[in-house]
């Protein structure tokens, strides 16, 4: 399985991302949401995520925050 953070700040684009990635591929599992950046830096401690979807621009930190964070 693989455990995937799919981080948007718009929720319907969020909650529709979400659902098509479980049901485009059974082998992806979307472990975790987040509605901005530090949601997303949450949980990539409280979760062992192979792929995230980040939005770039999302509120309190950005995408490109995030891909540092994750560096």
């Amino acid at each position: 399985m693989i455990e995937v953070l799919v981080a948007e700040d718009e929720l319907p684009l969020l909650r529709n991302l979400s659902n098509n990635i479980e049901k485009l591929n059974g082998a992806f599992h979307v472990a975790a949401r987040a509605a901005d950046g530090q949601e997303a830096i949450e949980a990539l401690k409280n979760h062992k995520i192979s792929l995230a979807f980040l939005d770039i621009n999302m509120p309190v930190l950005d995408g490109m925050e995030v891909l540092k964070y994750i560096q």
